[in-house]
């Protein structure tokens, strides 16, 4: 992942929305659509709830405090870095 979607997954895991989340990083609300479409295809997500809860994958948590944490997903490992 991107830095840039790291900070979008932070921004939608406090619950904010995508409009919100445009206004913060100043950027238009397509890109935000498209960059949660993007961050949650890449984690299996589903919706806004599972990433508000931190659940990625196949019952892996990313705890927001944690620098790193290892994504498991159909028994492949990826790891996803906090900045």
């Amino acid at each position: 992942m991107t830095p840039r979607e790291l900070e979008v997954l932070r921004l939608v895991a406090r619950g904010l929305s995508n409009s919100d989340i445009a206004r913060e990083l100043v950027v238009g609300d397509a890109t935000i659509k498209t960059q949660v479409a993007r961050i949650f295809s890449k984690l299996d997500l589903h919706d806004r709830a599972q990433a508000q809860r931190g659940q990625i994958g196949c019952g892996e948590w990313v705890r927001q405090n944690s620098r790193t944490a290892s994504l498991k997903s159909s028994g492949r490992s990826r790891l996803l870095t906090c900045p």
